[in-house]
């Protein structure tokens, strides 16, 4: 595949592909870790369920093959500790989760707005200033200079 050119010294370009990148990042961070985060709590709330089946099926397999039972009772109380601690850290990490995602999506958009907005300026500076002068003169009416 061939790159052209003038696509490598289009400074625009580059301003899109940073644009896209931060755009699906936060897509990323605003859409998918919300639900890992929930799939994560369901997860852990029904976590003793899963090792009590789990329980069932070592008991099942054990007296099966007719050897000794395995307990595995203080594995599940370990267990259940550390994922009340691992849910109770990811309850507290969600609204600051939240809270930085928003403030990144606005500090991004202000910076695109005032660089496209700073662009414009610099554009058209020869139209704009008698523009402003135009609508200054009305609002604010020169001093009159024999005081």
């Amino acid at each position: 595949m061939e790159i052209k050119e003038n696509t490598l010294k289009n400074p625009g370009n580059y301003f899109h592909l940073c644009t896209g990148f931060l755009g699906c990042l936060f897509c990323f961070l605003a859409l998918v870790v919300p639900e890992i985060i929930k799939n994560l709590n369901t997860f852990m709330s029904n976590a003793d369920i899963y090792l009590q089946e789990t329980q069932a099926f070592i008991y099942n397999i054990t007296g099966f093959l007719g050897i000794h039972n395995v307990d595995i009772s203080s594995i599940t109380t370990l267990l259940e500790d550390y994922l009340l601690t691992l849910d109770n850290s990811l309850n507290d990490m969600l609204p600051q989760i939240i809270e930085v995602t928003t403030s990144f999506v606005s500090t991004v958009a202000t910076g695109v707005i005032a660089f496209v907005l700073s662009v414009y300026i610099m554009s058209g500076k020869d139209n704009l200033l008698p523009q402003l002068k135009k609508l200054c003169l009305p609002i604010c009416p020169p001093l009159p200079t024999n005081l």
